[in-house]
């Protein structure tokens, strides 16, 4: 496979389109780097951590897919990110990176997010309706967010509410 420059090093390190990086030493030598996983906070919304390949490159850390993504793709504008299209971090194959703005990419990804799905359910066992979450499902019902959340988790004594009717997570049984 052919390695090409990384833009920005003066040929110290070179990549390929499978997503390997090495490194070519001044006595013609060339290492491959293996990088390593780190978690790096996100920027917006939730306090959550997400794994992310890192390389050093001259002792600062970069992304490995933004090095790959640079490197063939081409410079990225202002508030654009790569993205992997597959959704495995670790798979930085360029044909497996993609840019997006961070607006398209909450459209790509924003149904993924941390709602989960609550169904209310009549005394007898038959669902009656489906909530796309516990928010939902507790302004639907006039009731509050937690008491929802602990009926879906089972940390009340009696799983019915005062209307009658139990709340469950999908998946639950």
């Amino acid at each position: 496979m052919e390695y090409v420059d990384v833009p920005g090093y003066g040929g110290k390190y070179k990549a390929n389109k499978l997503g390997e990086i090495i490194r070519t030493y001044g006595s013609g030598k060339t290492r491959a780097l293996a990088g390593y996983l780190k978690r790096m906070r996100r920027r917006m919304g939730r306090n959550g951590c997400r794994l992310v390949r890192v390389v050093k490159l001259d002792g600062k850390e970069r992304c490995w897919a933004a090095v790959i993504a640079d490197t063939f793709m081409g410079a990225r504008a202002k508030g654009e990110s790569v993205y992997h299209k597959n959704g495995i971090t670790s798979d930085n194959r360029l044909e497996n990176l993609g840019i997006a703005s961070k607006s398209e990419l909450g459209r790509m990804n924003g149904h993924k997010s941390r709602c989960r799905t609550v169904f209310k359910i009549a005394p007898g066992g038959e669902v009656l309706e489906v909530y796309r979450s516990a928010r939902q499902a507790a302004k639907q019902a006039y009731m509050s967010y937690q008491s929802v959340m602990d009926r879906c988790n089972g940390r009340v004594r009696n799983e019915f509410a005062l209307t009658g009717y139990s709340y469950r997570w999908e998946g639950d049984e």
